[in-house]
């Protein structure tokens, strides 16, 4: 019985439900719900425990990992990266955007390019760059783009506020499983953790192959802002997850992937997105 397999019926027999798993450390989880796990180590015996999101309780202590300085600078091929933008802290309350984000919204200022929307995702391990899907599924993308930018209003755990800034700088791959995938984009750095909303899946014709990236969540329509790189070809996870994009190379996410991690899938030595950026400048 190969690795996954055990790990999937060891969730199965901890739990009765991912929302009954109280284990905030158990399976790929996209942290920003209830308590949900990537399916591969939790959940209801009808739904794969691979992707699951924890999504969790506002009050945990927030991930405090090392933010990098934004480069602005043009990388020699003639298109400017991303302005910085100015932090807005918008205090206590119901979602700013009431539940919508549109595209215009997240690419607002994004220099123009004649290269494909895509996001770099800096890591100690190497640079992943992620082609992203906006024609495919809109509202996912631009999720992913304006909370990267710091565009879209999340809840600061800390504060209990809604905020504007860059989301994903700084936080944690929290969860890994080699061979699988690797899972972050929770502010907790628990997989309990999110944007302080929800919104609904769009399942299309994209299937997970390796480097596949897709939101981890704890059930249908409860997308946030934890997502997945697949190192493999993952079938079992097709149409119930948000596939947004495809990440390479390769290599940086076997890397990743290889990471020693304790029981819970929890990497032994923290490791970072220390920047994702978002550009339409031409590919290299």
């Amino acid at each position: 019985m190969n690795r996954r397999a055990r790990m999937i019926l060891v969730g199965l027999a901890a739990c009765a439900g991912w929302l009954g798993c109280a284990d905030d450390d158990v399976g790929p989880v996209d942290s920003g719900g209830d308590a949900d796990v990537p399916a591969d180590t939790a959940g209801e015996a009808d739904t794969p425990p691979e992707i699951a999101d924890d999504g969790g309780a506002p009050d945990e202590s927030t991930d405090d990992g090392t933010d990098a300085p934004v480069d602005t600078a043009d990388d020699g091929s003639g298109c400017p990266s991303d302005p910085p933008v100015a932090d807005e802290t918008l205090g206590a309350g119901p979602d700013p955007e009431g539940g919508v984000f549109t595209m215009d919204e997240a690419l607002d200022g994004l220099p123009a390019g004649d290269g494909p929307l895509r996001a770099i995702i800096r890591t100690e391990h190497g640079d992943l760059t992620c082609t992203l899907e906006p024609e495919l599924v809109p509202n996912a993308v631009a999720n992913f783009v304006g909370l990267a930018r710091g565009r879209r209003p999340w809840l600061d755990p800390a504060a209990d506020v809604w905020v504007k800034r860059r989301f994903y700088d700084g936080l944690l791959f929290h969860r890994i499983i080699d061979d699988f995938m690797i899972q972050g984009g929770d502010p907790l750095g628990t997989g309990y953790g999110g944007p302080g909303y929800r919104f609904d899946d769009e399942i299309t014709t994209l299937r997970h192959a390796a480097g596949t990236l897709a939101y981890a969540n704890s059930g249908p329509d409860t997308n946030g802002s934890q997502f997945y790189i697949t190192e493999v070809a993952t079938g079992w996870l097709d149409d119930g997850y948000t596939i947004f994009g495809s990440c390479g190379p390769l290599p940086v996410i076997q890397e990743l992937a290889a990471v020693p991690t304790n029981a819970s899938d929890r990497p032994l030595t923290d490791v970072h997105m220390l920047s994702v950026e978002i550009t339409r400048c031409p590919l290299p």
